[in-house]
């Protein structure tokens, strides 16, 4: 180790492999995926920071959490700069107030009907199946979208700040935990309130945080840019979603098809014609297929606005 390091947590400078102000080991480099993983890891068994604290351990997270909230300008810059010691473990605090709200989500017993069904074509299949699993895990849903929302801050962001990708998933975790703080508080209201609108109760007020995140950390001087740059990554993220899922999903079908021809052939057939009893009518595309599944897919739902089946409303479905 070289002799008078500086520490990145209080600037001391140290000669040894522990900080002796502040206790932070010198070893602290930048984030990684080392540093993702072990804290993941320490979520669950603990390290020598946080590992026997008893009541500061649950003291530390609930500052931290609410530092989160409120002062996101001030923790974001710190933890990325390597001043980490005074905050506890964010992925920890994500986790468990996803965990909370997935148990208050599941005893509260929304009824919906699911979607998707086994008559449907591969690709109307897949768009009931995404709609189903955000409406009903939509903690987990939130959890699935921080590697694409990372990836378009990646992009937006680019020239505006050097950071690693980890460090800008880092920043979608963080940005994360008040998302699921709304929806945690958003819960009640919205089984209590007849005019509860998830616009205002989540939408707009996590737009709002982000775009002030985004205008602090990179140094945005135009509000309308932080505005811009925080609807573009919104959009991006999505876009990022589409195309990934959609390439493995062709690479998936298409190892399927090398692997039993037949067999694809047989489950996987493009001709709604013949599908519907018309064997003399014109096949369609693949591309068709995909067009027409999505038309399927929303005028199902037109259709069910006006059953008197319950359905959980769609303005219910986590905001990003």
């Amino acid at each position: 180790m070289p002799k008078h390091q500086l520490c990145r947590n209080c600037g001391h400078t140290v000669d040894s492999n522990y900080c002796p102000v502040c206790g932070q080991r010198t070893s602290t480099r930048r984030l990684g995926w080392a540093s993702l993983a072990e804290s993941v890891t320490s979520t669950f068994i603990g390290d020598e920071a946080y590992g026997l604290r008893g009541i500061d351990m649950r003291k530390g997270a609930a500052t931290t959490w609410l530092s989160i909230l409120f002062r996101p300008h001030r923790v974001i810059p710190e933890f990325i700069a390597g001043r980490r010691r005074k905050y506890f473990n964010p992925v920890a605090i994500l986790l468990l107030l996803s965990t909370f709200y997935a148990v208050v989500f599941l005893l509260v017993g929304k009824e919906y009907t699911p979607l998707a069904s086994d008559g449907q074509p591969m690709f109307r299949w897949l768009v009931s199946t995404y709609i189903d699993y955000a409406t009903l895990h939509p903690a987990g849903y939130l959890l699935l979208m921080l590697p694409f929302f990372a990836l378009a801050m990646k992009t937006v962001f680019r020239r505006k700040a050097d950071l690693r990708y980890v460090e800008y998933l880092y920043v979608g975790i963080f940005l994360a935990i008040f998302e699921i703080t709304l929806m945690i508080a958003a819960l009640p209201a919205e089984l209590l309130l007849p005019w509860y609108s998830s616009f205002y109760m989540m939408t707009l007020p996590l737009f709002l945080y982000t775009a002030f995140v985004f205008r602090n950390i990179f140094g945005l001087k135009k509000k309308r840019s932080a505005l811009l740059r925080t609807l573009l990554t919104d959009l991006l993220q999505y876009v990022y979603m589409f195309l990934i899922t959609l390439t493995v999903a062709s690479c998936a079908v298409g190892c399927y098809y090398i692997i039993a021809p037949e067999q694809f052939k047989k489950e996987f057939s493009f001709d709604r014609g013949a599908r519907a009893g018309q064997p003399d009518a014109a096949e369609t595309t693949a591309f068709q297929d995909i067009i027409d599944g999505i038309v399927d897919v929303f005028n199902e739902e037109d259709e069910a606005d006006g059953t008197e089946t319950a359905r959980q409303p769609a303005d219910s479905l986590p905001a990003k």
